[in-house]
């Protein structure tokens, strides 16, 4: 078909015109792809384990889906060891576990709704020998709702395939190249800024984000207490704010429901009828967090309650059950939490050491040999409350 001289010129100028908005969007596009922003979980989850060098994971943009990431290395790993809760457990690591294999699921769990679904799609999947289960307190209050949103997310729906994560991710790269063009140069080099490993997402390439045990790395936090060693909690609002106001996971007057235990016990049932050994433990608190707790008529009883009655729990099936909501416990500090809920893995290796002095693993895992090695490591002078020089 012949066009007119004039429709061809027309044409042109939109070419023209057009071709700055395609040459940016193609080059936003490049960057998101290049930087792993945009990649799909089945090929990070591959890329953390074909590679001997460390790869740490963390999107800034699109969501993190974080419970389906973790399901899908907990199914091709098949870890003996797995810690298993809410974000406060993600200091667990597998330098802590030398001999055997370890795999961090914190995060999974941000409730009983989800232990409940957990239980059920791990029966097939995951079969580890033990599991570190923490524990907050604040499950059990009336107030707070046990549904949860599927582990698994909705079948089909990958953000990554969806057009606002891409439009999203191209608004943040042109504000981010707008402030400082040679953040170009950090997405090219594929390289974190805290460590040497390799970085998958725009998160991960400032040091934040999932190493491949699952444990999660507190660059910005690690670096401040590197330059100054200080405790300010650096949730916002801070914890003890959502205490005193009673918001977020801490709702006035929320009761201790017992029934809820039922879930507890299910979980701790199944394990037990498949040989799987579960030690259970509520984690520390800053000391102006627990203080706040324990002084407030509006919330001691549901932590007093909880931490009374899980250890029989626990007991029914001859597990070990061990409340560290006061730091003081294992003569801790408020250096060893990073906020008022998170304790460092410093803390949280002491705390796997209390456990397994208690007996726990003892016909699992080499804990002569891990208690050795734990204690050697927080004995050393290199290590801090923050972290420990592995």
């Amino acid at each position: 078909m012949m066009y007119p001289p004039e429709f061809k010129k027309f044409l042109l100028r939109v070419a023209i015109f057009a071709s700055p908005i395609v040459l940016m969007l193609g080059t936003l596009e490049f960057l998101a792809q290049y930087s792993g922003e945009l990649m799909p979980l089945s090929t990070v989850v591959k890329r953390q384990f074909q590679t001997q060098i460390p790869v740490l994971f963390g999107r800034e943009v699109v969501d993190q889906e974080l419970s389906r990431y973790k399901y899908l290395v907990l199914s091709a790993l098949s870890p003996d060891v797995v810690a298993l809760g809410s974000s406060r457990v993600m200091q667990m690591r597998q330098e802590m576990f030398p001999q055997v294999t370890f795999y961090n699921a914190g995060g999974m769990i941000h409730g009983l709704g989800e232990l409940s679904e957990f239980t059920e799609i791990y029966r097939p999947a995951i079969k580890p020998r033990i599991i570190f289960f923490g524990i907050d307190h604040y499950w059990f209050g009336h107030k707070r709702d046990i549904v949860s949103t599927p582990i698994l997310g909705e079948q089909g729906n990958d953000p990554v395939k969806q057009w606002p994560a891409h439009l999203y991710t191209f608004r943040y790269l042109a504000k981010q190249l707008l402030k400082n063009p040679s953040s170009v140069s950090h997405i090219f080099s594929g390289r974190e800024s805290f460590g040497d490993a390799l970085a998958i997402g725009l998160q991960a390439l400032y040091g934040n984000g999932f190493r491949t045990d699952g444990s999660y790395q507190y660059a910005t936090y690690l670096q401040e207490t590197r330059e100054k060693m200080l405790y300010r909690d650096r949730e916002s609002p801070p914890i003890v704010q959502r205490v005193r106001n009673g918001v977020r996971q801490f709702p006035y007057d929320s009761k201790f429901v017992a029934d809820r235990l039922s879930i507890i016990d299910e979980f701790l049932e199944f394990s037990h009828r498949n040989g799987i050994e579960v030690a259970g433990f509520l984690p520390p608190m800053s000391s102006e967090v627990y203080n706040a707790i324990m002084t407030s008529p509006h919330h001691r009883g549901l932590l007093l309650e909880t931490a009374r009655q899980l250890p029989a729990v626990f007991k029914k099936y001859g597990y070990v059950f061990s409340d560290y909501s006061k730091l003081d416990k294992l003569s801790l500090t408020d250096l060893n939490m990073f906020d008022g809920l998170h304790p460092t893995e410093t803390a949280i290796s002491r705390i796997i050491l209390d456990l397994l002095k208690q007996g726990v693993g003892q016909t699992i895992l080499p804990t002569k040999s891990i208690v050795k090695h734990l204690s050697s490591h927080l004995n050393n002078g290199k290590s801090r409350p923050t972290e420990i020089a592995w």
